[in-house]
Protein backbone atom coordinates (compact mmCIF):
# COMPACT_ATOMS: atom_id res chain seq x y z
CA UNK A 1 0.00 0.00 0.00
CA UNK A 2 1.39 3.50 -0.97
CA UNK A 3 1.27 5.99 1.77
CA UNK A 4 1.79 9.95 2.57
CA UNK A 5 2.23 11.48 5.07
CA UNK A 6 0.52 14.86 5.61
CA UNK A 7 3.18 16.21 8.64
CA UNK A 8 6.16 14.19 9.87
CA UNK A 9 6.24 14.84 13.72
CA UNK A 10 6.47 12.17 16.41
CA UNK A 11 3.07 11.08 15.27
CA UNK A 12 4.07 10.52 11.83
CA UNK A 13 7.28 9.09 12.96
CA UNK A 14 5.15 6.31 14.41
CA UNK A 15 2.89 6.12 11.63
CA UNK A 16 5.90 5.16 8.89
CA UNK A 17 7.60 2.69 11.80
CA UNK A 18 4.49 0.84 11.28
CA UNK A 19 3.86 1.21 8.13
CA UNK A 20 7.58 -0.17 6.83
CA UNK A 21 7.16 -3.03 9.09
CA UNK A 22 3.83 -3.94 7.70
CA UNK A 23 5.81 -3.29 4.12
CA UNK A 24 3.88 -0.26 3.09
CA UNK A 25 5.39 2.10 0.99
CA UNK A 26 6.07 5.51 2.15
CA UNK A 27 6.01 7.64 -1.20
CA UNK A 28 5.59 11.38 0.48
CA UNK A 29 6.49 12.94 3.45
CA UNK A 30 4.85 16.29 3.76
CA UNK A 31 6.31 18.45 6.78
CA UNK A 32 7.19 22.03 7.81
CA UNK A 33 10.74 21.73 6.09
CA UNK A 34 9.37 20.67 2.90
CA UNK A 35 5.70 21.76 2.45
CA UNK A 36 6.10 24.93 0.24
CA UNK A 37 8.14 22.84 -2.31
CA UNK A 38 5.72 20.45 -3.10
CA UNK A 39 3.99 21.42 -6.45
CA UNK A 40 0.21 20.63 -6.87
CA UNK A 41 0.84 18.21 -9.62
CA UNK A 42 3.15 16.09 -7.69
CA UNK A 43 0.36 16.37 -4.65
CA UNK A 44 -2.26 15.26 -7.43
CA UNK A 45 0.23 12.38 -9.54
CA UNK A 46 0.81 10.75 -6.11
CA UNK A 47 -3.27 10.93 -5.20
CA UNK A 48 -3.45 9.18 -8.18
CA UNK A 49 -1.18 6.47 -7.63
CA UNK A 50 -3.02 6.00 -4.47
CA UNK A 51 -6.06 5.96 -6.19
CA UNK A 52 -5.01 3.43 -8.78
CA UNK A 53 -3.61 1.45 -6.27
CA UNK A 54 -6.66 0.83 -3.86
CA UNK A 55 -8.59 -0.16 -7.25
CA UNK A 56 -6.42 -2.69 -8.09
CA UNK A 57 -6.95 -3.95 -4.33
CA UNK A 58 -10.44 -3.77 -4.60
CA UNK A 59 -10.26 -6.17 -7.44
CA UNK A 60 -8.03 -8.58 -5.94
CA UNK A 61 -9.78 -8.69 -2.81
CA UNK A 62 -12.99 -9.69 -5.07
CA UNK A 63 -11.57 -11.77 -6.75
CA UNK A 64 -10.10 -13.70 -3.43
CA UNK A 65 -13.74 -13.38 -1.83
CA UNK A 66 -15.47 -14.83 -4.93
CA UNK A 67 -12.43 -17.71 -5.14
CA UNK A 68 -13.25 -18.53 -1.36
CA UNK A 69 -16.66 -18.75 -1.94
CA UNK A 70 -15.75 -21.51 -4.99
CA UNK A 71 -13.70 -23.28 -2.64
CA UNK A 72 -16.13 -23.24 0.32
CA UNK A 73 -19.15 -24.53 -2.00
CA UNK A 74 -16.73 -27.57 -3.83
CA UNK A 75 -16.03 -28.50 -0.08
CA UNK A 76 -19.56 -28.45 0.41
CA UNK A 77 -20.03 -30.66 -2.63
CA UNK A 78 -17.48 -33.24 -1.63
CA UNK A 79 -18.91 -34.34 1.66
CA UNK A 80 -21.99 -34.43 -0.24
CA UNK A 81 -20.72 -37.12 -2.35
CA UNK A 82 -18.68 -38.60 0.20
CA UNK A 83 -21.50 -39.28 2.05
CA UNK A 84 -23.66 -40.49 -0.68
CA UNK A 85 -20.71 -42.97 -0.82
CA UNK A 86 -20.51 -44.22 3.04
CA UNK A 87 -24.53 -43.77 4.15
CA UNK A 88 -27.90 -45.32 3.12
CA UNK A 89 -30.78 -43.75 3.72
CA UNK A 90 -32.60 -44.00 7.31
CA UNK A 91 -34.83 -46.59 7.76
CA UNK A 92 -36.24 -45.67 11.03
CA UNK A 93 -39.17 -42.85 11.00
CA UNK A 94 -37.91 -39.05 12.79
CA UNK A 95 -39.75 -37.70 14.86
CA UNK A 96 -42.83 -35.69 13.41
CA UNK A 97 -42.76 -32.34 13.97
CA UNK A 98 -45.84 -29.97 13.64
CA UNK A 99 -46.22 -26.87 12.91
CA UNK A 100 -47.93 -24.52 15.33
CA UNK A 101 -50.66 -21.95 14.58
CA UNK A 102 -49.98 -18.85 13.90
CA UNK A 103 -49.21 -16.04 16.15
CA UNK A 104 -49.63 -12.54 14.59
CA UNK A 105 -47.62 -9.46 16.08
CA UNK A 106 -44.19 -8.56 16.85
CA UNK A 107 -41.49 -10.22 18.89
CA UNK A 108 -40.77 -8.96 22.05
CA UNK A 109 -37.27 -7.53 23.21
CA UNK A 110 -37.50 -10.21 25.36
CA UNK A 111 -37.77 -13.07 22.99
CA UNK A 112 -35.84 -11.56 20.25
CA UNK A 113 -32.79 -11.24 23.55
CA UNK A 114 -33.81 -15.27 24.06
CA UNK A 115 -33.17 -15.88 20.07
CA UNK A 116 -29.96 -14.22 19.51
CA UNK A 117 -29.00 -16.34 22.67
CA UNK A 118 -29.68 -19.70 20.89
CA UNK A 119 -28.06 -18.63 17.75
CA UNK A 120 -25.04 -17.92 19.69
CA UNK A 121 -25.19 -21.24 21.01
CA UNK A 122 -26.01 -22.77 17.55
CA UNK A 123 -22.65 -21.45 15.96
CA UNK A 124 -20.60 -22.13 19.06
CA UNK A 125 -21.37 -25.62 17.61
CA UNK A 126 -23.50 -27.14 20.86
CA UNK A 127 -25.95 -27.94 18.26
CA UNK A 128 -28.61 -30.06 21.07
CA UNK A 129 -28.86 -27.01 23.65
CA UNK A 130 -29.55 -24.93 20.61
CA UNK A 131 -32.34 -27.05 19.64
CA UNK A 132 -33.46 -27.32 23.24
CA UNK A 133 -33.70 -23.35 23.62
CA UNK A 134 -35.30 -23.00 19.84
CA UNK A 135 -37.89 -25.67 20.77
CA UNK A 136 -38.49 -23.99 24.02
CA UNK A 137 -39.18 -20.26 22.50
CA UNK A 138 -41.35 -22.23 20.06
CA UNK A 139 -43.29 -23.72 22.81
CA UNK A 140 -43.61 -20.11 24.80
CA UNK A 141 -44.71 -18.59 22.18
CA UNK A 142 -42.81 -16.64 20.07
CA UNK A 143 -44.45 -14.86 17.48
CA UNK A 144 -44.30 -15.49 13.54
CA UNK A 145 -41.94 -13.20 12.60
CA UNK A 146 -38.90 -15.09 14.34
CA UNK A 147 -40.77 -18.47 14.35
CA UNK A 148 -39.18 -19.33 10.90
CA UNK A 149 -36.27 -18.48 12.07
CA UNK A 150 -36.44 -20.69 14.77
CA UNK A 151 -37.47 -23.59 12.53
CA UNK A 152 -34.31 -22.93 10.01
CA UNK A 153 -32.32 -22.86 12.91
CA UNK A 154 -33.34 -26.33 14.33
CA UNK A 155 -33.08 -27.45 10.65
CA UNK A 156 -28.87 -26.52 11.01
CA UNK A 157 -28.53 -27.86 13.74
CA UNK A 158 -30.08 -31.51 13.24
CA UNK A 159 -28.36 -31.15 9.90
CA UNK A 160 -24.68 -30.50 11.69
CA UNK A 161 -26.23 -33.34 13.69
CA UNK A 162 -26.23 -35.63 11.13
CA UNK A 163 -29.93 -35.83 11.57
CA UNK A 164 -30.96 -35.01 7.94
CA UNK A 165 -34.42 -36.46 8.01
CA UNK A 166 -35.25 -34.28 11.01
CA UNK A 167 -33.65 -31.25 10.12
CA UNK A 168 -35.66 -31.72 6.38
CA UNK A 169 -38.77 -31.49 8.58
CA UNK A 170 -37.63 -28.11 9.84
CA UNK A 171 -36.89 -26.68 6.79
CA UNK A 172 -40.00 -27.90 5.17
CA UNK A 173 -41.91 -25.87 7.68
CA UNK A 174 -39.76 -22.84 6.61
CA UNK A 175 -41.61 -23.00 3.69
CA UNK A 176 -44.85 -22.50 4.98
CA UNK A 177 -44.07 -18.82 6.55
CA UNK A 178 -44.97 -16.93 3.82
CA UNK A 179 -42.97 -13.58 4.33
CA UNK A 180 -40.09 -15.41 5.72
CA UNK A 181 -36.54 -14.59 4.36
CA UNK A 182 -35.01 -18.13 4.72
CA UNK A 183 -37.16 -19.73 2.22
CA UNK A 184 -34.47 -20.14 -0.57
CA UNK A 185 -31.80 -21.01 2.38
CA UNK A 186 -33.94 -23.46 3.99
CA UNK A 187 -35.10 -25.42 0.29
CA UNK A 188 -31.47 -25.56 -0.34
CA UNK A 189 -31.29 -27.20 2.83
CA UNK A 190 -33.69 -29.84 2.42
CA UNK A 191 -31.56 -30.38 -0.98
CA UNK A 192 -28.42 -30.92 0.61
CA UNK A 193 -30.22 -32.59 3.18
CA UNK A 194 -30.93 -35.51 0.94
CA UNK A 195 -27.83 -35.75 -0.94
CA UNK A 196 -26.42 -36.94 2.81
CA UNK A 197 -28.86 -39.48 2.86
CA UNK A 198 -27.68 -40.63 -0.28
CA UNK A 199 -31.16 -40.21 -2.15
CA UNK A 200 -29.65 -38.27 -5.42
CA UNK A 201 -33.28 -38.30 -7.30
CA UNK A 202 -34.89 -36.49 -4.39
CA UNK A 203 -32.16 -34.23 -4.13
CA UNK A 204 -32.66 -33.31 -7.55
CA UNK A 205 -36.14 -33.05 -7.18
CA UNK A 206 -35.29 -30.24 -4.21
CA UNK A 207 -32.46 -28.40 -6.29
CA UNK A 208 -35.43 -28.35 -9.50
CA UNK A 209 -38.14 -27.32 -6.84
CA UNK A 210 -35.64 -24.32 -5.52
CA UNK A 211 -34.67 -22.53 -9.28
CA UNK A 212 -38.73 -22.85 -9.90
CA UNK A 213 -39.87 -21.37 -7.00
CA UNK A 214 -36.71 -19.01 -6.50
CA UNK A 215 -35.58 -18.18 -9.78
CA UNK A 216 -33.34 -14.91 -8.12
CA UNK A 217 -32.17 -16.62 -5.31
CA UNK A 218 -27.97 -16.61 -4.94
CA UNK A 219 -28.18 -20.42 -4.81
CA UNK A 220 -30.06 -20.46 -8.47
CA UNK A 221 -26.49 -20.93 -10.12
CA UNK A 222 -25.47 -23.93 -7.40
CA UNK A 223 -28.94 -25.67 -7.93
CA UNK A 224 -28.05 -25.50 -11.68
CA UNK A 225 -24.58 -26.77 -11.61
CA UNK A 226 -26.49 -29.70 -9.74
CA UNK A 227 -28.86 -30.50 -12.05
CA UNK A 228 -26.52 -30.78 -15.25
Amino acid sequence: MKIVLLGYGKMGKEIEKIAVARKHEIILKVDENNHSSITKEQLQADLDAIKSENVQLKEENSSLHQSNKEFSTKISDLEAANAALVSTPKKSEPVKVQKRQAIAGKSSAEEIKAYESAISIAKRKNYRDAIGELQTLLNSGIKDDYADNCHYWMGECNFQLKDYSQAIQHFQLVQGYKFSEKRDDAQLMIAQSYERLGDKQKAKTEYQKLLDMYPTSEYAKRARAKLK
